[in-house]
């Protein structure tokens, strides 16, 4: 019995216990005190979205724009944006800031011309700053970066005169964050007396988050460095622009006692003469006549209403069928007839000059014109073009000879519709002449005493009507 109750126990003790239950399974959560995969960071319950320097409620570590202000920053506004007291880099800012609502001229707030600026432009906000300008004054604005940031790449400045209408724009350029350059940006100079605007926002209406703005604002845009001279606002070709130019058109009248400012007419003016192409700047014209019969549309008519188209040598003033001879002298080497006529078609008008040869020669006489033309040199006929066309350079040419002396140019241009111009020089064999003197008057070198027949104020050499 012994035996058997011996081998009971050793068979009991022998069998295995049975396995513990598994606990309940727990996902990963942030605030666990446990730093899973997807967290930066987890302290349990010391996450705080309060404490300087904590691991944020969602596990993150304190960072620039959680809206707390951690140790290494001056502030933290939860925003990215500039212009508001702090950065986006968390640092507290100083000087001048934007201030809302500024979102068009009429609401733009002041601006020191030479101080930076900071400010920020949400998507689709417009910033805009005002800032005096006097008359005849420059206006320059620089963007840049702010903290050393890169350029706001699509941040776009537009400048606005005191009426709100904006007379230029400034993106960024190659190398350069945007801008305005007066000297380039030839709405940014000679301006308007009063309040001017400039507004900062968005390539197509995106984000600027941050940026530095500086307006710069001179008195003085005559004294400009670099602007490309437009010839055609330098009347005497002295590479001063008119507006800068005390004497604009070079005859030795300041244009306060000029009565034709932007023409040569004081007996102290230099000799007229043609271009540095050869080109003839400086005629009479007269016109214009309709009804004129003639052999083939574009050619001009045989009708000789001068008395005798060949030979008649005109005064400015003189008179012809109520038509007067009116000078045509500027810095354009095509005459534009449409500029001074422009009536019912068929149409003709009449154009002279006087050229000086200081030497017999002979050249070529090199006309375009729209459309056909009789041109007579010293009284003979030395061009008859009947074909209709646009005016194209020294399309036609005459072999003619000048004589030393003065030689009598009369051009008749006749218009079926369209355009309606002339141009002319003389060449040789080596290119365009370009040492010829030319007179408007058939008695000899351009002499003009500020005349005025009508008594009207306005020169005649400048008078559209200048026997009134």
């Amino acid at each position: 019995m012994k035996l058997l109750l011996l081998l009971l126990v050793a068979g009991c003790a022998a069998e295995p216990a049975p396995p513990a239950a598994p606990a309940p399974f727990e996902p990963p959560v942030c605030g666990d005190g446990h730093l899973d995969p997807f967290e930066a960071c987890d302290e349990g319950l010391g996450n705080s979205d309060e404490a300087p320097g904590a691991c944020r409620l969602d596990c993150r570590l304190a960072s620039c724009g959680d809206g707390v202000v951690d140790g290494d920053e001056g502030c933290d506004d939860a925003n990215a944006f500039g212009g508001d007291g702090c950065s986006p880099a968390c640092a507290e800012e100083t000087g001048d800031l934007e201030a809302e609502p500024n979102d068009v001229p009429n609401t733009a707030g002041p601006i020191t011309p030479g101080t930076w600026l900071r400010g920020g432009a949400d998507v689709g906000d417009v910033d805009c700053f005002s800032f005096f300008v006097p008359a005849d004054g420059w206006v320059s604005a620089d963007v840049a970066g702010v903290d050393g940031a890169l350029c706001p790449a699509d941040a776009v400045l537009s400048l606005h005169e005191p009426g709100g209408v904006r007379l230029a724009q400034g993106t960024r350029g190659e190398g350069a964050c945007a801008g305005l350059d007066p000297a380039t940006d030839a709405g940014a100079r000679f301006a308007e007396e009063g309040t001017w605007s400039l507004c900062v926002a968005g390539l197509l209406g995106g984000a600027v988050p941050a940026y530095d703005l500086r307006v710069e604002v001179g008195q003085d845009s005559c004294a400009l460095e670099g602007v490309p001279l437009d010839p055609r606002l330098d009347a005497d070709v002295d590479g001063l622009q008119d507006r800068c130019d005390e004497d604009d058109d070079g005859d030795g009248a300041a244009d306060v006692d000029d009565n034709c400012p932007h023409e040569p007419n004081t007996l102290e003016a230099e000799p007229l003469s043609v271009d540095g192409s050869g080109f003839i700047h400086h005629w009479l014209t007269i016109g214009e006549w309709h009804g004129l019969e003639t052999t083939n549309d574009c050619r001009p008519s045989l009708d000789n209403v001068l008395g005798d188209d060949a030979t008649a040598a005109p005064h400015l003033g003189d008179e012809v069928d109520g038509l007067v001879w009116q000078r045509w002298s500027e810095n354009r080497r095509r005459l534009d007839f449409l500029d001074r006529y422009g009536g019912d078609t068929p149409r003709e008008v009449y154009a002279v000059t006087w050229v000086r040869s200081d030497v017999e020669q002979d050249v070529v006489l090199a006309v375009g014109a729209d459309d056909g033309f009789f041109a007579w040199l010293n009284g003979e006929i030395v061009a008859d073009v009947a074909s209709c066309q646009g005016v194209n350079t020294d399309q036609f040419q005459s072999q003619v000879t000048l004589e030393a002396g003065w030689n009598r140019l009369m051009i008749k241009v006749r218009d079926q519709g369209g355009g309606w111009g002339l141009m002319a020089r003389f060449r040789d064999p080596d290119g365009p002449l370009v040492d010829l003197e030319v007179s408007m008057s058939p008695d000899g070198t351009w002499l003009d005493d500020q005349s005025d027949l009508d008594g009207d104020g306005v020169g005649d050499a400048c008078d559209d009507t200048p026997n009134g």
